[in-house]
């Protein structure tokens, strides 16, 4: 057997003739150091992984916080938080957080450049002043009172009611009051044409509960007899056996 001494230089030879066809792949190319490990792609384009989150918030948006949401994808926690701050820098969905209730819950909604992306119609609601909050406030009432299968933007006689509810042959009408500027038309409207029984005003805060309140006030006396102003946290959280309302002036 011939010995022979492995050097250095028959080492670098022998590398050199094994890698002289091969190619070494990169791990990211031109990829900012933030974005090394985030698989959810560039702010430049919009990942199926992105697209499966905006489904998944199209399919629970104003019904599910943003916590179940997360958990509905299967992501974790943190990715999931992520790729819903891309998508705002994006404009495809705007996270509205509740000022009242426990912990604060987070509700995440499409705007319409996320209908775009999704290929799919926006839903267009007809209330004044209709916003993402108001819808999201629709929503939160029918799930409240979900056992008396109220119907947001309820049209009776052509004219739409935030949350109608129907019980016993009588016409409850709800309205979130964002600002106090259209309610007095809103009852007048409920009461003399769509021919409520009993309109609730549910406001954002106090100072729109006072302002509804003096407005009311002012009214016709069967106008104030058929309504009640309170705030939106307290009406949700009566009990919905006690069928929202003062049973005796409805007689339910």
């Amino acid at each position: 057997m011939n010995n022979w001494i492995l050097t250095d230089d028959f080492i670098r030879q022998n590398n050199a003739r094994i890698l002289v066809n091969s190619k070494i792949q990169p791990r990211y190319v031109n990829q900012p150091q933030s974005e090394k490990h985030d698989n959810s792609n560039t702010e430049d384009s919009v990942s199926d992984l992105l697209k499966e989150c905006l489904w998944a918030i199209k399919k629970l948006q104003f019904k599910k916080p943003l916590t179940e949401i997360q958990k509905s994808t299967g992501l974790p926690a943190g990715t999931f938080s992520r790729i819903i701050q891309k998508l705002g820098r994006k404009k495809f969905v705007k996270v509205i957080q509740l000022p009242f209730g426990r912990g604060r819950p987070k509700y995440p909604v499409l705007l319409p450049d996320g209908y775009k992306e999704l290929g799919i119609q926006e839903k267009k609601y007809n209330g004044k002043g209709a916003g993402y909050e108001h819808t999201l406030y629709q929503y939160l009432i029918v799930e409240y009172f979900s056992d008396f299968n109220p119907e947001i933007e309820l049209n009776r006689n052509e004219k739409f009611i935030d949350v109608g509810i129907e019980r016993n042959e009588k016409l409850i009408a709800i309205e979130v009051a964002m600002t106090p500027v259209h309610e007095k038309e809103n009852i007048e409207k409920d009461i003399t044409l769509a021919k409520a029984d009993y309109v609730i005003v549910a406001c954002i805060n106090k100072k729109v509960q006072e302002k509804v309140k003096e407005i009311v006030s002012q009214m016709p006396e069967n106008f104030q007899n058929k309504s009640e102003v309170c705030l939106l946290s307290e009406f949700l959280k009566r009990k919905p056996e006690e069928l929202l309302i003062n049973q005796t002036k409805l007689n339910l």
